[in-house]
């Protein structure tokens, strides 16, 4: 049942509509570092008169999904000209029948990419001389199930997390106890296929036993200290439910969206453009 969930879901992502592919004399080749013995690449963007102590952004892509496209579906790397920041897209690894994952804990798979991806930070923070308090995840589908798997095992590490159209994984739903008030986003549509808004049952071996996503950020919200202070709908489409710590500032946003399905949300498709919402929620994250 696993392996058929993944055949799914790999099918669903590699046809996923991504937003206009332009591309940017600023961004490198693909780049490698090793990690347990097995070279693991990645592309940066760094733009050309980035300062000293810039953040930087790292973006997941999803099951089957390649680091080397997504680098110019997003938007990540126009935006980071303007507002000043770093983009890493970092590669996954074979497994099972997909041409590469994320592994947040599924036990169809054995790859330690959370060691993998605090190494990485590490390195570019050091290399390039970014700010290692300033560094954020977005994770895409099954990137994000890997956004959430780093705020529970290593959020000293990273500034805030984003999952777009991504979940928890069912071990971490289970047993995930932040060590301190963690800034979270979650976009996620109410008519998505794969991942279901309403939950995934325990019985997809792997992927599933997560309830519906409202309570999976409604639950983080209260891990983390975190009460409601508004709710509304000025985005098209969109019903935005956010929270705040009152002691740390540190802020969970769930964005709904009405009747979307499995695809990245941007102004072609839900009415607006979605990676400048995910900056402005980094903009609110505390500095620690």
């Amino acid at each position: 049942m696993a392996q058929s969930r993944m055949g799914r879901l790999f099918f669903c992502f590699v046809f996923l509509v991504w937003p206009s592919l332009v591309g940017s004399a600023t961004v490198h080749d693909r780049q490698m570092i090793q990690w347990h013995g097995v070279q693991r690449s990645f592309y940066l963007h760094r733009p050309e008169d980035l300062q000293s102590l810039a953040p930087l952004v790292i973006v997941l892509h999803g099951l089957g999904g390649s680091a080397e496209k997504l680098r110019f579906g997003l938007g990540f790397n126009q935006l980071a000209n303007q507002k000043k920041f770093a983009v890493v897209y970092p590669q996954g690894l074979p497994a099972g029948n997909a041409s590469s994952h994320w592994n947040p804990g599924f036990d169809f798979s054995t790859v330690d990419d959370l060691g993998f991806l605090v190494t990485l930070k590490r390195f570019l923070t050091r290399q390039y001389d970014l700010n290692d308090r300033r560094v954020f995840v977005v994770g895409v589908s099954n990137g994000g199930y890997m956004a959430y798997h780093l705020a529970c095992h290593a959020p000293e590490h990273f500034a805030a997390f984003v999952s777009v159209i991504g979940t928890i994984g069912g071990a971490d739903w289970r047993k995930c106890q932040p060590r301190r008030a963690i800034p979270l986003m979650h976009i996620h549509g109410t008519e998505d296929p794969m991942i279901r808004y309403d939950g995934i049952p325990s019985w997809y071996s792997g992927w599933g036993g997560q309830p519906d996503v409202h309570s999976v950020v409604t639950s983080w919200a209260q891990r983390v200290g975190a009460s409601l202070y508004d709710t509304n709908t000025t985005r098209p489409n969109t019903t935005a439910i956010k929270y705040r710590n009152p002691e740390t500032q540190a802020e969970v946003w769930l964005m709904r969206l009405n009747g979307f399905g499995h695809d990245w949300p941007h102004s072609g498709n839900i009415g607006y453009n979605m990676t400048e919402e995910i900056w402005k929620f980094f903009e609110t994250v505390p500095y620690r």
